[in-house]
């Protein structure tokens, strides 16, 4: 199996063991220069601290990206609510915050057993 099978296999088994209520879940895993993985899921992004709270949903692709540094990899999985892999190609707006912090490659489930790769 292929190194990026088996990190696709990690982070869909992450997933599976992760709650989540909605119709799709995504989750995005990376791998930072010196091998260090992060996760992220979609959910709530506090925008700035200041007196009053301003929550806004956030991808898990915009989420992870403040963990990542110049040179990573991402994963990002979709999976219905029956647990199956499902369409995750990140948004243009995920795509753009990503290129800017040097990701070099995104990898995502188009459906079982298919996969795609977006290189920058």
């Amino acid at each position: 199996m292929s190194a990026v099978l088996r990190r696709f296999d990690d982070l869909i088994d992450h997933a599976w063991h992760t709650e989540y209520k909605s119709l799709y879940h995504v989750m995005a895993m990376g791998i930072r220069h010196d091998g260090t993985v992060v996760y992220s899921n979609n959910g709530a992004a506090v925008f700035p601290p200041t007196e009053k709270l301003v929550v806004k949903i956030a991808h898990a692709e915009q989420r992870i990206a403040r963990k990542l540094d110049k040179g990573a990899d991402v994963y990002v999985v979709r999976l219905t609510r029956h647990k199956e892999l499902a369409m995750s190609r990140p948004c243009p707006s995920c795509q753009t915050v990503l290129r800017s912090k040097g990701v070099r490659r995104v990898y995502y489930s188009i459906g079982p057993r298919e996969f795609g790769i977006l290189v920058f």
